[in-house]
């Protein structure tokens, strides 16, 4: 995070000929919200617009942590929200704000910033090394999204094991109450074997409901692109 004051524009219905307001305002603690792998492509005198800030609240800080809310804490106090403006800087100016830098995130909150982001905006929250494998993870299950028991399942969470080479993974579907679980684990079976072993073996799968999948489950996994699983008309159904 970094204190620095900037100003944020939005358009909202109000006065105006054509019934259009735009509503200035200052704000001064902001969270870099770009992927460390893409902040490491620009050097500090690169001047395209190319880093997105996102303004830090710190009035009205909701009682939970947020991964699945519209807003998300970042530290006790602090916390960004999904409505809010975003800014986008170059690396350059960015560089400018040094001095006002704050403490970095603690480990775990920066991956839950990211994970946030993905779950909102289509953002991969998996980090740049393991991007490949939950991007092959995720095609591969939607190759087998015609399987009938992936109708009952809402979404796919990926754990990783980075110990060995390759690294292995976990796959959690979080389904209906009434799924037929043996048959999501065959269909998490399925998609595993056709991710190529030399960049993933999976070792662990499992079919839980939305009351038996727990918040430390939820804080350490990543959410696998599976929202096509099982498009078939106007809108999807089941994985998503």
């Amino acid at each position: 995070m970094l204190r620095g004051s900037l100003s944020t524009s939005v358009f909202v219905s109000g006065g105006g000929d054509d019934g259009i307001e735009r509503v200035d305002d200052l704000h001064d603690l902001w969270v870099v919200a770009t992927q460390d792998c893409d902040l490491d492509r620009h050097s500090t005198d690169d001047d395209r617009a190319e880093v997105e800030l996102r303004p830090v609240y710190e009035d009205g800080t909701p009682s939970d942590w947020g991964i699945r809310s519209r807003k998300l804490r970042l530290t006790g106090g602090q916390f960004v929200a999904a409505q809010s403006p975003r800014v986008m800087i170059s690396a350059a100016a960015l560089d400018t704000f040094r001095g006002g830098r704050e403490p970095p995130l603690p480990d775990g909150r920066a991956k839950a910033l990211k994970r946030w982001l993905g779950l909102r905006y289509d953002r991969p929250a998996v980090p740049n090394e393991l991007v490949a494998l939950g991007r092959t993870i995720s095609a591969a299950l939607r190759e087998v999204g015609s399987r009938p028991e992936a109708a009952d399942v809402h979404d796919v969470l990926m754990q990783f094991d980075e110990g060995t080479d390759p690294p292995r993974f976990a796959l959690f579907a979080v389904v209906e109450d009434a799924a037929d679980k043996e048959g999501v684990r065959a269909w998490l079976v399925e998609g595993s074997l056709r991710v190529p072993a030399e960049i993933g073996v999976g070792y662990r799968f499992e079919a839980i409901t939305r009351d038996e999948a727990s918040l430390a489950l939820l804080d350490d996994s990543y959410s696998a692109d599976t929202s096509d699983v099982t498009w078939h008309g106007e809108q999807p159904e089941g994985a998503e």
